[in-house]
């Protein structure tokens, strides 16, 4: 009987990563390339669709088809601030259709719309099949991890992909608190500890403060969260617009128009950046960029430090509203502990240890692995009482009812399992109480959606009051609960926000239509193989042809030679055969084989 396997997902902007815990270790798993992260880019051509490295190969050829920054888009809405800003360096098309945002590619010649979630589980499957090539065994059961400051849409989109992907999210866990478990777990932390986790990845930076305090078990206490929208990518993109103006201004050129060349410098400064974290200077060199002119040029640490200054001074800010938030001083904070691939930055680690006084930063945990580690561990922990999480929300959330009145819910800060119950009276002559919700953080005002109570018979305005309890789960997702008086039990009430969820019916149509794919590529997968296996037995027919000519007449290897022939002659003409037909050759390669077989005995014997 197979062992239950705990799985932890950190589905990330640039890069995922997968762990398990197995017999009680933790591994994070390696893809078939031998590599632990996979880019999370999904690429669609001609015959079919490509995962992970496979699919950032394509990010230039198959420029328009190849999707990629989706956590950008899941759960935003096609006039979204991050998705307005970010788009015009796409080079895929974002639509929005009856409210909802989708991503057009052109997949075997047709062009298809994808919903985010549906390119996210398309990601989750990929992985899901690394992690069952690893352990052995059929995965179901994972926890995703998702930064701190996603939104209950945001949320709700990212379980949906794991439903598409056929998979059964337990519980979605917020980055920084599972790098907080990760290092818990992993390091000496005494009796008690308060840590700073600094989490700046491709586009969030999340800093919570998180106390840990081992006895009988490991307990893990979310103090306080603060988040901002920015990240690797915003970097890049300020280095990319500064090297265009480079090009522009030497060749009196615009560049701005071409997302091939706008691509391919986004490579080349990806390259350089990671150079950059080691050494002072590094050249970079992009052979035909544009109009056929190559660039070259040689960026130094200082001068990407200046370009940069004001998005690399700001990640402070968070910092800041975190300790304020935790009310606690930086005297206070045990350990500063890095998380993220931007971490890796010495003007980000510069920054951030002087903020602090000078104090050294952890950069003990990897960077890449220490959430998907963390989020294993959460999946290990669900079933068994060895770690207690206590996590918190970092918004405001606020209902407004049929009065205007404004519901104060939850402040910024709350327990994520702190309930909340009201009162609230009818309006109007009716049974029906309807609500909408609101989540505000600095950045923007979020509209969840709305719900429509029943109470249990009609009675004039204000005189039906309808109790109501308002619950955040371990997902950090919005419930309502209304008392129904007939039935004395609290009823959950959907919240419903036609523009950006999708039906039960949506998803079943995504599910679906992920199995026909996975079904068709599993059909091209099984002529891949004939073929290669027919290939083989032509090989082998021709050597022992070959062999054996010396040994029979000239004509009979001749006649014999035919049958090879015949087979190459087809398979070089018919690349695209069904397995039908490769079995139709195969017969005719095994006929020659007995004829060959017949014609040696016989020359033995002679």
């Amino acid at each position: 009987m197979n062992q239950k396997v705990a799985v932890g997902i950190d589905l990330g902007t640039t890069n995922c990563c997968i762990a398990v815990v197995q017999n009680g270790k933790v591994e994070v798993v390696e893809n078939e390339l031998s590599s632990r992260l996979t880019p999370n880019y999904v690429s669609f051509t001609e015959t079919v669709r490509l995962y992970g490295s496979d699919a950032q190969s394509q990010a230039i050829m198959n420029l328009c088809d190849t999707i990629f920054d989706v956590k950008q888009i899941i759960g935003r809405q096609i006039d979204d601030e991050i998705v307005q800003k970010n788009k015009i360096f796409w080079p895929f098309e974002i639509k929005e259709i009856k409210g909802k945002l989708k991503v057009k590619a052109k997949y075997k010649k047709k062009e298809e719309l994808f919903a985010p979630e549906e390119i996210s589980a398309m990601v989750l499957t990929t992985l899901k099949e690394t992690a069952e090539a690893h352990v052995g065994q059929k995965i179901k059961d994972v926890v995703i991890s998702v930064p701190a400051n996603f939104n209950d849409l945001q949320r709700v989109a990212t379980l949906n992909a794991g439903k598409i992907a056929g998979l059964n999210v337990l519980k979605l866990i917020n980055e920084p608190t599972a790098a907080a478990l990760t290092f818990g777990w992993t390091k000496d932390v005494g009796e008690q500890k308060t840590i700073l986790i600094f989490d700046f990845g491709s586009c969030k930076l999340d800093v919570s403060i998180v106390n840990i305090r081992v006895s009988s078990k490991m307990e893990v206490e979310v103090k306080a969260t603060a988040g901002d929208n920015l990240g690797g990518t915003d970097i890049n993109r300020l280095m990319v617009l500064y090297l265009m103006e480079l090009f522009n201004k030497k060749h009196q050129k615009d560049m701005s128009y071409s997302m091939k060349s706008i691509r391919r410098l986004f490579i080349a400064w990806e390259k350089a950046k990671i150079i950059l974290s080691s050494n002072k200077e590094t050249s970079i060199t992009v052979d035909s960029l544009f109009d056929g002119i190559d660039f070259c040029t040689t960026i130094t640490r200082a001068k990407f430090e200046e370009v940069c200054d004001d998005l690399l001074t700001s990640i402070l800010l968070p910092v800041q509203r975190a300790l304020h938030d935790a009310r606690l001083d930086k005297s206070q904070i045990d350990e500063i502990v890095l998380v993220g691939g931007s971490t890796r930055i010495p003007r980000v680690q510069q920054l951030l240890s002087d903020s602090f006084g000078g104090k050294q930063l952890n950069k003990s945990l990897n960077a890449d692995e220490a959430v998907a580690y963390g989020a294993a561990l959460q999946a290990e922990t669900l079933s068994r009482d060895k770690v207690h999480v206590s996590d918190i929300i970092p918004y405001d959330l606020v209902g407004v009812d049929e009065r205007g009145c404004v519901l104060r819910l939850y402040e910024k800060g709350s327990n994520i399992s702190q309930n909340v119950d009201w009162e609230i009276p009818t309006t109007h002559d009716t049974k029906k109480i309807h609500i909408n919700f609101f989540q505000s953080s600095r950045f923007n005002r979020v509209e969840l959606g709305s719900v429509t109570l029943n109470g249990t018979q009609p009675k004039p305005m204000f005189k039906l009051i309808v109790p109501i309890a308002f619950v955040i789960d371990c997902n950090g997702i919005f419930n309502v609960y209304a008392f129904d008086t007939k039935t004395s039990d609290y009823q959950h009430s959907e919240i419903r926000n036609e523009r950006c969820r999708f039906s039960k019916k949506d998803l079943e149509q995504m599910l679906c239509k992920l199995e026909k794919y996975k079904l068709e590529e599993y059909q091209i997968k099984e002529q891949i193989e004939a073929k290669i296996h027919l290939q083989k037995c032509a090989y082998s027919f021709k050597r022992d042809l070959d062999a054996a000519r010396h040994k029979m007449q000239p004509e009979r290897h001749t006649s014999l030679t035919r049958y090879y022939n015949k087979v190459q002659s087809w398979l070089d003409t018919n690349s695209n055969a069904k397995e039908k037909e490769i079995e139709r050759q195969l017969k005719s390669l095994q006929k020659g084989n007995e004829l060959l077989s017949k014609e040696t005995v016989k020359v033995s014997k002679l």
